[in-house]
């Protein structure tokens, strides 16, 4: 399938946008970022490429070409089903609450009429705490600059051989370090002379509850996304099912909101077909929407919505999403257009 799919890419590349979405019959699509931002941030810069707003703008301007935009309110209207919209449309998403989303890209979306959710892990907001992948970033920057500089302490050389983590290139192993061992990151930070705390206090990375409800009040959406971003698949179902109820009950609670939106961490693999359905689909359900990370793949339910995301080194919108509607085409002819859960 790989293989497949690497000759016949650079061909969707000329075909047109539009063909492409009457012959996958997808209307509707939901891309998504984190953030936005023209100057460099350390806490993200080993995880993904951050898009410039000149980027950012020219991804909006494609999208708005082809799909009229969609927030909360049109969900509201159609009982949160797609399936039921009319014409083509795009939802946009970000993940994380980070504070970009304020400073830059709400004036943005203000100024093109583009509503959008914003995602939040609870646990940092006001930046009381850090994302673990955050921590990663950040040491991984502190290795490089010792290494430039010919200095790495033999102490921190120990500890990656008592780890048995590889040094690897550019240290990219640590990304490696899973969200039930994060502890170990805080150990090599103290070897490093990182100081977590700090860089909250001076950087303040994420949003507070302030600004949340300042944005709300001009029209912003907001969901949960956990409390503190584990991949769900590691962890156990009584701690996913209260990773999924608190952080929905807090951002409830705090913006006093009649509607509940859950994004996975990471992405929704693993996550049992009974979950889903328990938090979606019982009497009393949890969520009016929860939302995966497939593109344009099918969710085995009307109200669990696959995301497209939007971060992918270089490419723009354009070439993503041509890439992302042929590789759905090719997977609905072969049946493979749908999400697996447990």
């Amino acid at each position: 399938m790989r293989r497949l799919l690497d000759v016949i890419f650079p061909l969707s590349q000329v075909l047109p946008l539009g063909g492409l979405i009457n012959l996958s019959r997808r209307r509707a699509i939901l891309p998504f970022y984190h953030t936005i931002s023209d100057v460099e941030l350390i806490h993200i810069k080993h995880l993904y490429k951050v898009k410039k707003v000149i980027e950012f703008e020219k991804d909006l301007d494609f999208l708005l070409k082809y799909y009229k935009p969609i927030g909360v309110e049109e969900l509201r209207q159609f009982n949160y089903e797609l399936r039921n919209l009319k014409g083509n449309n795009f939802l946009l998403t970000f993940d994380d609450g980070l504070k970009e989303f304020k400073e830059i890209i709400a004036p943005i979306l203000q100024k093109k009429g583009v509503p959008a959710i914003c995602f939040l892990n609870p646990a940092f907001i006001g930046n009381e705490a850090m994302f673990y992948r955050h921590k990663v970033s950040l040491l991984i920057e502190r290795l490089n600059n010792l290494k430039e500089q010919g200095g790495i302490p033999v102490l921190v050389y120990d500890w990656f051989s008592e780890q048995q983590i590889p040094f690897g290139k550019d240290f990219l192993s640590l990304k490696k370090i899973r969200y039930s061992d994060q502890y170990k990151l805080d150990e090599i930070a103290a070897l490093l002379g990182v100081d977590f705390e700090k860089y909250l206090n001076i950087n303040q990375p994420y949003l507070d509850w302030d600004e949340i409800r300042s944005l709300e009040k001009q029209g912003f959406h907001f969901g949960a996304h956990s409390i503190d971003h584990p991949p769900f698949a590691e962890l156990s179902g009584a701690e996913q099912l209260r990773q999924f109820e608190e952080s929905l009950d807090t951002v409830k609670r705090w913006l006093n909101l009649d509607y509940n939106l859950f994004a996975f961490p990471f992405s929704d693999r693993g996550i049992p077909v009974t979950f889903l359905q328990r938090v979606l689909y019982q009497n009393s359900p949890i969520a009016d929407l929860t939302f995966g990370t497939a593109g344009l793949k099918l969710s085995v339910f009307d109200r669990h919505l696959q995301r497209i995301a939007m971060e992918q080194g270089k490419r723009f919108a354009a070439a993503i999403l041509k890439d992302e509607y042929l590789r759905c085409i090719i997977r609905a002819i072969l049946g493979m257009n749908r999400t697996r859960h447990k």
